[in-house]
């Protein structure tokens, strides 16, 4: 194929242009994607702490250590969330540049 020729996905993004155009529409924007990320960075950090606590609680109830291996799986989940939370921000920094 010659690479200045359109491709099929191109003609049709250009009919779709061309038919918002003709009736006054605007391009549609994806205002979820923002919203979505940030949701999932959130619930990122909500799961590794339950997960770890849930962890420490069961390694308690093992070894009859309550309630410190709870504490410790708190914690350690806390920690692990932040991280997460810090990975996500040096991307989207990143992304941005």
């Amino acid at each position: 194929m010659n690479p200045k020729s359109p491709t099929p996905d191109d003609k049709e993004a250009e009919t779709l242009r061309r038919l918002g155009r003709d009736y006054g529409l605007r391009p549609v924007e994806r205002v979820g994607s923002k919203w979505s990320a940030t949701a999932g960075i959130g619930l990122d950090f909500v799961a590794s702490v339950m997960v770890c606590t849930a962890i420490g609680w069961w390694l308690d109830r093992q070894f009859e250590t309550s309630p410190w291996l709870v504490i410790s799986g708190t914690g350690i989940g806390f920690a692990v969330g932040l991280w997460l939370m810090v990975k996500a921000a040096n991307r989207s920094f990143k992304d941005k540049k």
